[in-house]
């Protein structure tokens, strides 16, 4: 049986809830800012700024 090539997952296909998942996970365990993972991901600045009070629920 063949193998499928490897593709790589765009950002634009991951459901937002999980790039917010994903960028509260990066932010809690890294110092890198915010902006910077808004840009990565491309998630709306008030879509993500209404989660930021929740970012802080997501702290191990």
């Amino acid at each position: 049986m063949k193998k499928k090539p490897h593709t790589p997952i765009k950002t634009k296909d991951i459901p937002d809830k999980v790039k917010i998942a994903i960028i509260a996970e990066i932010y809690n365990h890294t110092n890198v800012d915010l902006r910077e993972l808004e840009k990565i991901f491309g998630v709306a600045r008030p879509y993500l700024h209404s989660y930021t009070k929740k970012l802080k629920t997501f702290k191990t």
